[in-house]
């Protein structure tokens, strides 16, 4: 599976202009996971793009409006160290994470690889996130927030997390 950031200009990507039509990043591709990015309370961070059918799942990117830094931030390393990151681009690696923790776990040794279809990966992921947002798939979260516990238990039981603060996107 091809998994991506789903942009920082906090755009909805059903509607033009920069969505339906015109496809500027990976998760506007077909078959692709596109990643939201949320804030310490699962709430969409105020610059993650979202859009009916194009947001598949959510995970922690940081949501530092206020400047507070690595309080509200992603730590990760960097050439000659690490920082404090937010965006997209923080959060789909979570996601990329759970999707190999999930290869690990149910992949077929092939050689001296394991290998799982996308199609399976992807499966799992969606059925084992933990739903936020709208019952179901939704504009802001996708499925949910991704959930490395589940996944690796492959507990795809519906479990939904009505504590997370809801959408609050325009149509």
């Amino acid at each position: 599976s091809l998994i991506s950031a789903i942009g920082n200009s906090d755009k909805n990507l059903a509607k033009p202009p920069g969505g339906k039509d015109c496809k500027p990043i990976p998760a506007m591709s077909p078959g692709d996971v596109a990643t939201v990015a949320l804030g310490q309370q699962s709430e969409k961070a105020f610059y993650s793009s979202w859009g009916n059918n194009w947001a598949d799942v959510s995970a922690p990117g940081g949501d530092d409006q206020a400047g507070a830094g690595c309080t509200n931030e992603i730590v990760s390393t960097i050439p000659g160290g690490w920082a404090c990151l937010q965006g997209t681009s923080m959060a789909s690696p979570h996601t990329t994470g759970v999707a190999a923790l999930i290869i690990s776990q149910f992949g077929t040794k092939k050689g001296n690889r394991i290998v799982m279809s996308p199609a399976t990966v992807q499966k799992l992921l969606f059925k084992t996130a933990i739903d936020i947002g709208v019952k179901g798939r939704d504009k802001c979260f996708g499925y949910g927030r991704i959930d490395a516990l589940r996944a690796v238990n492959r507990d795809t039981s519906y479990l939904r997390d009505k504590s997370a603060p809801a959408c609050t996107e325009p149509d």
